[in-house]
């Protein structure tokens, strides 16, 4: 079920939206928002843990950390599939001048793994 949610932008004019809630972003549907808003240029920030956290879809989420116990049930665990991601991401670069792109919350668990592994092991003396 798709949201629509107010934002004020600096000229004080509101800005509508909507929050896909599926696992595949809507190219069509965000040219549409784009042009109906009259954006020139576009800056993405994706929070990675909107992606599945599945091991053969995205590893390197907060969902996946191996000290995690539990998942709160309050959590809100990625849908988004990888590769609709970085498709939808691709083909705005095509299509726009991007003028940013942040990558939120990646966490990849198997690099602090090694860097714990390798804090306290002496190689060269």
């Amino acid at each position: 079920m798709m949201r629509s949610n107010l934002l004020y932008r600096k000229t004080k004019s509101i800005l509508k939206y909507t929050i896909e809630k599926g696992n595949i972003l809507n190219f069509e549907r965000a040219k549409e928002w784009i042009k109906e808003n009259n954006f020139d240029y576009i800056y993405i920030h994706l929070d990675v843990d909107v992606m599945s956290p599945e091991p053969n879809n995205f590893y390197a989420t907060y969902f996946n950390n191996p000290e995690l116990e539990e998942i709160p049930d309050n959590a809100a665990v990625g849908k988004m599939q990888q590769q609709s991601v970085w498709d939808f991401i691709s083909t705005f670069s095509k299509e726009y001048d991007l003028v940013g792109l942040t990558l939120a919350e990646y966490l990849p668990w198997s690099a602090k793994q090694m860097y714990n592994l390798m804090e306290n092991t002496k190689i060269f003396f």
